[in-house]
Formats: C-alpha cells, structure tokens, sequence
C-alpha cells in the first residue's frame, strides 16, 4: 500500500510539473509609451527676430585720472537671432536673444557719429583694432571658448505696452539677472520692442579694463539701448 500511495503522489507531481511547463512564458509588461511633452510655448504666437533692422548698442566710457588720454567706444551687437513668444496671459511670454561674441562692431564712424557728443571723431584702425582685440581676448569676453551672449526673460509683468522683465544674460561662465523696461509698439504681423538699461560689468562677471596702476581704466558702467523688430513666424502654422 505504501508502494502504491509512493507511486500515486509521484504520478501527480509529475501530471502538475507537465502542467505548468506547457503554460505560456509570462510575457513582459511593456509601458505604454508616455505622450510627448507640449513644447512651454505650444500655443504661443512666435515672433522671429529680424537680425537685419534689429540693433543693440553699448556705449562704453574711459574713466580715471587718466581719462583723456583714452576714447570712449561703441560696440554694436551684429547677427542677432532669437524668438518672442507672445502669450495670451502677457506673464507667461518669453524673449530669447542671442548672438556670437566675435560679431561685436567696434566704434564704427557711423555708430560713433550717431552715439552723440560723447564719441566724436573717427578713431585710428590700429587703435579700433586693439580695443577689439582685448574685447574678444581670454581676459574678457573669451569668445574663442565661449563664443555665445545669451539672453531670455524669467519673469515678465506690466501691462501692454509697458512691461517689465527680469532677464537672465549669460555670459562666458557667469550667469546674472537684470531688471528691464520694455515699451513694446505692435503693427501688423510685426512687434518692435524699444528699451535702455544702464548694465554693470563687475555685475556680469567682468572685471573692467585698467591700466597704469587704474589711472586709464574703462568704467564699470555701460549704457545699453535696444531696438528689435520681430516679424510672425508663418512656419509654425
């Protein structure tokens, strides 16, 4: 009797083992594929700069003892590109701005004549070509290893045609925020946004040119003024 309980209980786990190794593999679960994240601005209407009737101006000024033995300059940002996001709800728009380092124009005599009392004259190449040359050079902008000025709103408020935004500028390795007055004019398909702002470049991260033991220095100071014109992307319809 014990033989045959052996023999039956032996049986059965045998018929269970077949059993279960003629079910199906359990298959892996596959997640269902997670949507695409909207774009922030999906529902934005998009304005793209126009590089060629946009124009950012600084005015930069010698400064120390020294000071008339030195020129204050003009540098005009060239090649501008960047997108305004407009919004429904104006606080949640965006600017972004951009352009390389190397495009920066230095005292051309038609931004020079047109900067006021302050810039007369037109200065020698080899003096243009100097103050350029540090400009660009690892002790200021570096632009080899950092070739991109960056700009975009973090916060914007006020109300149209006034607005107020916080901007982030990053530059070479810094990254700092500025407080900005915008007056913006809409025509058709076209927005111009018009601003000045006095900048710091200890603030940005520079440390300002000096020499003879700080007697000819440039000052801390730099008097910005933009004008730009962004025309409506057709390509996002």
């Amino acid at each position: 009797m014990q033989q045959l309980a052996f023999t039956i209980r032996t049986a059965i786990v045998a018929i269970a083992l077949g059993l279960m190794a003629c079910q199906p593999a359990p298959q892996p679960q596959i997640p269902a594929s997670a949507p695409a994240p909207e774009h922030k601005h999906a529902h934005a209407t998009r304005y793209a700069i126009d590089a060629e009737r946009s124009t950012v101006v600084l005015r930069v000024y010698r400064d120390g003892a020294l000071a008339r033995f030195g020129h204050n300059h003009v540098i005009t940002a060239t090649q501008l590109r960047g997108t305004i996001f407009r919004e429904a709800n104006i606080a949640q728009s965006d600017v972004e701005l951009s352009f390389p380092a190397a495009g920066l124009l230095v005292d051309s005599a038609d931004d020079r004549a047109q900067a006021g009392a302050d810039f007369p004259g037109v200065l020698p190449p080899e003096a243009i070509a100097g103050t350029r040359q540090h400009m660009l050079g690892p002790q200021l902008l570096a632009a080899e290893q950092y070739p991109q000025i960056m700009l975009r709103t973090i916060a914007v408020s006020g109300q149209w045609p006034e607005l107020q935004l916080i901007v982030e500028i990053k530059l070479r390795e810094f990254t700092s925020q500025l407080p900005l007055s915008v007056h913006m004019t809409e025509l058709e398909n076209t927005l111009i946004a018009d601003g000045a702002v006095s900048l710091s470049q200890v603030q940005l991260g520079l440390k300002p040119y000096s020499v003879l033991g700080g007697g000819l220095r440039v000052a801390d100071k730099i008097d910005a003024q933009f004008h730009l014109i962004a025309a409506h992307d057709s390509s996002q319809n």
